[in-house]
Order: C-alpha cells, then structure tokens, then sequence
C-alpha cells in the first residue's frame, strides 16, 4: 500500500508540474511573439492554450478549496444541545437511555462538547465518553484538520497558478519588447 501511494505522489508531482510548466512556457511564448508582431496566429494560439490551461487549473483548485470549507464548516457546526428535561418522554426508558446516549456520543465525537443523557431511570447524567467515543472524536479532529489543509493548499495553489501566468505573460512581454526593440534598430543600421 505505501508503493502505491509514493507512486501517486509521483504521478501526481510530474502531471502537476508539468502543466505548471506546460502552461507557462506556452503564455510566454505567446505572449512573446504577440509583441514581437510576427507570427501573430502561433501566438495567439499558444497564449490561449496557457491561459485557457491555467484558468481551468485556478478552477479546479478553487472548488477544490471551497468544497472541502463547506465539508469543514459542516462538520464543525455544532448543531447538538442540551437535552430538555421532556426530550423522549414518549420512549419507553431503555429506549430513551439509548437514543439520548446515542446523542451525547455523537455530540462528544463532532464537538468536543460533553452534554448530558438520560439513564433508565429518567436522571440527567454527564456522558462520560468511552475509548471507542475518544478514538472516533480523535478522528474527527484529523480529519476537520485534513480539511483545512487541503482547503488552504488549494487556494494557495490557485493563487500560484495565477501568479505564474502573470510572471509568464509579464517576461514574454519584455522579451518581446526587447527582440522588436533589437530586430528595429538591425533593420535600421542595415538601411
């Protein structure tokens, strides 16, 4: 299994990166020969494919980032009060002892939170959580804490992908000033 998980690190590093550099030597270029003026349809060309590349990167990324917030935010929403003293009265009290234990669990697991239960004989008690309820609330934790990191990856990685896009299309655009600005002043020597 540990094969098989370095060996998507690596796929996963190559593809990315390759795009990354994909995209950037095609904004460049484009962006190059644009100011250039020659060859304006290869430019145009190549430009478009390296925007259109990194704006379905920044794309992807962003809902990337704003689904995994979403899942965050639901699973940090805490939704579990108190218990009201008339909550089950309708179970009969094993029953109700369950279902309000079954409560304070999940309560416990997605919050943190310790409310109380009722036992068979209708008192109100602190839930005391076992190893299993602090085991799956340690879970919990790791995972609301995978969300946010996946969350904050992606948006820094949208923002770098628009970053390097704006950095390509920028040293395209000096290179090309500078190849018109020279091919310019050789046309005119030669005259």
């Amino acid at each position: 299994m540990e094969l098989l998980n370095r060996l998507d690190e690596i796929v996963s590093f190559i593809f990315n990166n390759a795009l990354v550099v994909i995209a950037i030597i095609w904004v460049y270029e484009g962006t190059r020969v644009i100011v250039m003026g020659q060859q304006k349809r290869e430019g145009i060309r190549k430009l478009s494919l390296g925007i259109f590349l990194i704006v379905i990167m920044i794309a992807m990324q962003l809902w990337v980032s704003h689904t995994t917030n979403k899942l965050y935010q639901a699973m940090t929403q805490n939704t579990q009060a108190e218990l009201t003293p008339d909550w089950g009265n309708n179970l009969d009290s094993e029953n109700r002892e369950k279902s309000s234990l079954a409560y304070a669990s999940v309560a416990y697991s997605r919050s943190g939170k310790l409310i109380h239960y009722f036992d068979k004989s209708g008192n109100s008690k602190l839930f005391c959580p076992t190893e299993k309820d602090v085991s799956l609330r340690d879970q919990t934790v790791a995972v609301q804490s995978q969300l946010l990191n996946t969350d904050s990856n992606a948006y820094t990685s949208a923002m770098r992908w628009l970053a390097f896009g704006f950095i390509a299309s920028l040293a395209g655009w000096i290179a090309g000033n500078i190849e018109r600005k020279l091919a310019n002043k050789t046309d005119a020597q030669s005259n």
